[in-house]
């Protein structure tokens, strides 16, 4: 199956986001977590060491030690984040330069290829680490570890089309 697929900005931008917080989304919930505890036990650890007790002490100290790493994690994430849609936008701005031609994704027997205006690449089924559906939207997955991830939208490829590649996928890629 061959699909001459136009490039959408706000769908690539969509899929590159869901992407990004499929791999931080997890730990910037835990960490936020950890900010709310981490205040809770400053404040309980505050009162204790006001009625005398050292072990207050000790209990805002780690406290503290929690707080500023779960702060620094959040500005990093925060940063990450932005760059990332920085990034986006870029790739986005080299899409959608005139004269550019559509995107080919090819879905053989034994392969998968995609070309777009700068690169052409063919991935045997057992070369790819898997692939999942988020959101009406395939990612096919070249490496888990770092999310390097092809994406196809429902809304690019029409529901039969997405139904067929989804079923294809599921067969082929363990």
């Amino acid at each position: 199956m061959k699909l001459d697929v136009d490039f959408d900005p706000v769908l690539f931008r969509k899929g590159y986001l869901l992407n990004f917080d499929a791999l931080w989304l997890v730990k910037a919930k835990l960490n936020n977590w950890v900010i709310v505890w981490s205040s809770i036990m400053i404040l309980m650890g505050a009162i204790t060491a006001y009625t005398g007790n050292t072990v207050g002490y000790l209990i805002v100290g780690i406290s503290l030690i929690l707080l500023i790493s779960s702060v620094r994690f959040l500005l990093q994430y925060l940063s990450l984040k932005k760059r990332y849609a920085q990034g986006i936008e870029k790739e986005i701005e080299a899409y959608t330069q005139p004269g550019r031609k559509p995107i080919v994704w090819a879905f053989n027997a034994d392969s998968f290829s995609y070309r777009d205006h700068k690169m052409e690449l063919t991935y045997t089924y057992s070369a790819l680490q898997g692939h999942r559906v988020v959101q009406d939207v395939i990612f096919i997955d070249v490496s888990k570890e770092r999310y390097i991830s092809y994406s196809l939208s429902k809304k690019q490829l029409g529901e039969a089309n997405f139904t067929k590649i989804a079923e294809l996928l599921s067969k082929k890629i363990p």
